[in-house]
């Protein structure tokens, strides 16, 4: 019997991005998705309008990008910002 089990794919809320940001627990909900997608659990689906999305909510925050080195998605936030 072979296995049909496909590799989960994901896409997260902008929301999400910020409320993994700003939470003091390092077992909340919100960064423990960001751990399991580094970890590789699932694929974590996004497209430049997101990227775009995701700067513009940082920027409504007032959060600066030095912490997005820990996601992969998030280096295209860094790159923008060193050009």
């Amino acid at each position: 019997m072979t296995s049909d089990i496909k590799h989960i794919r994901a896409v997260f809320d902008t929301n999400l991005y910020v409320a993994a940001h700003k939470s003091r627990n390092p077992n909340s909900p919100t960064v423990e998705l960001f751990k399991r997608w580094a970890d590789n659990e699932f694929d974590l689906i996004y497209c430049e309008l997101l990227i775009e999305e995701i700067k513009e909510k940082f920027f409504e925050k007032g959060i600066t990008i030095e912490w997005a080195g820990e996601y992969e998605i998030l280096q295209d936030l860094k790159q923008d910002k060193e050009e």
